[in-house]
């Protein structure tokens, strides 16, 4: 992770470097004013510590760094920019795992900006790999979400509908904590409104728009506000309420900007 950033990868060697200098030193002293092997032992120890946690540091700092990235492709500007950016990362990471997680993010760029012919080829012509555990679990739902969004906006439904059955059954890793297991059904469940919306599969329009207004009142990132009121519009057109129609038609003008959703 940390080799993905230049300036944070030559801060990192910088401080470990000099730190475990100065730890070398010290040891050194120690070894010849004491001459006592336990204590060297100690101190050894102790560099391995701090070297750790220096390294924890500045993964942390890469960390944040993607959080941002990630916060900026969700957005609904200058996301071409966040994309480029992302893009040079892929190229350059090597671990396999960290490469999925971005291509997750870059690929829910693109079904942003409604480009899911570019999507699915990034999707399906790259072999993700996953952590083992929930957080692999979590990230291969996410990887499919991805898919199946495509498939739905698309009219490929029996494909949607085939991974839809492989989220169902990971969602059954009871090693999910709560905030987890409330994201795969959040997850899980508007991949199911999707699909009945996009087939016409029931005319409880209702139902529907009660289910878009509070996910749009409870979500923070402007491209999910915009899919859920371009999903509400569609809802009041089916529901021929055209004032409603018109609110959130007048919503998208005002906060679509570079996001696209069909």
């Amino acid at each position: 992770m940390i080799g993905l950033y230049k300036d944070i990868k030559m801060k990192y060697y910088a401080t470990e470097i000099f730190v475990l200098f100065l730890l070398f030193l010290g040891n050194d002293y120690l070894y010849k004013v004491t001459n006592n092997k336990p204590l060297e032992l100690i101190l050894f120890v102790v560099i391995v510590v701090i070297a750790i946690v220096i390294a924890l540091i500045y993964t942390n700092k890469a960390v944040k760094r993607i959080q941002e990235l990630s916060m900026r492709l969700n957005g609904n500007e200058n996301v071409r920019e966040a994309i480029a950016e992302i893009e040079e990362l892929i190229k350059k990471c090597k671990n396999k795992r960290t490469k999925t997680v971005l291509m997750i993010n870059l690929t829910a760029a693109y079904i942003n900006l409604g480009e899911n012919e570019t999507a699915m080829k990034l999707l399906t012509n790259y072999e993700p790999e996953y952590d083992k555990g929930p957080i692999g679990d979590l990230n291969q739902i996410i990887y499919l979400n991805n898919l199946c969004e495509i498939s739905i906006r698309e009219g490929i439904f029996n494909l949607a509908e085939e991974n839809m059955k492989v989220i169902k059954k990971l969602m059954s890793n009871d090693k999910f904590n709560d905030y987890q297991k409330a994201l795969v059904e959040k997850i899980y469940s508007d991949l199911v409104v999707e699909l009945t919306l996009a087939t016409d599969m029931t005319k409880e329009y209702k139902a529907l728009e009660i289910y878009y207004k509070n996910r749009f009142n409870t979500t923070e990132d402007i491209s999910s506000k915009v899919f859920y009121m371009s999903q509400l519009k569609k809802i009041y057109k089916k529901m021929k309420d055209k004032k409603k129609e018109k609110e959130a038609n007048d919503y998208l003008k005002e906060n679509k900007k570079e996001l696209n959703f069909k």
